[in-house]
């Protein structure tokens, strides 16, 4: 079966190496230089003439792109197409698909709750959500055994439900990343186990872009809540010591 990646960053190229074992690869990125690594791991450079024979699309673009990827590929698909995206915000991007893809193509959300600094050898054991929008019984039954084929934990929620978790949770933790590398934190001669537990955010958030926080804040309508509601504790922690 012929699938469709659009995006060869540093998740797409995660992805790109498993996905490579089972299916026929088209690897769809704006970026030429990339051509080559696209072709070193066995996959096809993609053309957008080649959407058409694909059965399954996988968009992993930064968030913010994902109108004008969206627009880019709308024309040129399959009538039986699935798309999937793997943005780790879930309402916005499920809306938009919804609204500017084709009525007759299926559509099934996705947050892999991992990324290149958490997977060392394979996906088992990790977590996905999925956010069946518009998907038929039978096929949402052979992507989730091929995701649990894979040894991934499965973990089905409403856009709503998402969101607002991860808010909670990854936006949090980036949002306490990114403030500690305002901050300047980093490994000193005299630090405690816990000091050390708290640079570890660093590990993981210091090597997402930027433009990962920005699009996470900006398309997740809990985020800004989020922050509020941990800014005022932080607030109310300064104040009990006065």
């Amino acid at each position: 079966m012929k699938l469709a990646l659009l995006g060869f960053g540093r998740f797409g190229q995660l992805i790109a190496k498993q996905l490579i074992k089972d299916f026929e690869l088209l690897i769809f990125d704006s970026n030429p230089i990339l051509e080559k690594k696209v072709k070193e791991i066995g996959a096809f450079w993609g053309q957008i003439e080649n959407l058409k024979d694909c059965e399954v699309v996988i968009i992993a673009t930064p968030i913010s792109q994902l109108p004008q990827t969206i627009e880019w590929m709308s024309p040129h698909l399959s009538k039986e197409a699935l798309v999937i995206d793997v943005c780790s915000v879930k309402r916005w991007p499920l809306d938009l698909m919804k609204e500017k893809l084709p009525s007759s193509v299926e559509i099934l959300g996705t947050h892999p709750m991992f990324g290149p600094d958490s997977i060392h050898e394979n996906f088992k054991n990790h977590k996905i959500v999925l956010c069946p929008e518009k998907i038929s019984k039978d096929r949402l039954k052979k992507v989730t055994d091929y995701l649990e084929g894979l040894g991934l934990n499965l973990l089905e929620k409403t856009a709503k439900e998402h969101d607002e978790e991860i808010s909670r949770s990854l936006i949090l933790t980036h949002f306490i990343g990114r403030a500690l590398i305002h901050y300047g934190a980093e490994n000193l001669d005299i630090e405690t186990k816990g000091y050390q537990s708290l640079l570890t955010i660093l590990e993981h958030v210091g090597n997402d872009s930027p433009q990962l926080f920005q699009d996470m804040n900006r398309y997740n309508p809990y985020a800004k809540k989020m922050r509020r509601d941990f800014t005022k504790a932080l607030q109310q922690t300064v104040e009990t010591l006065s």
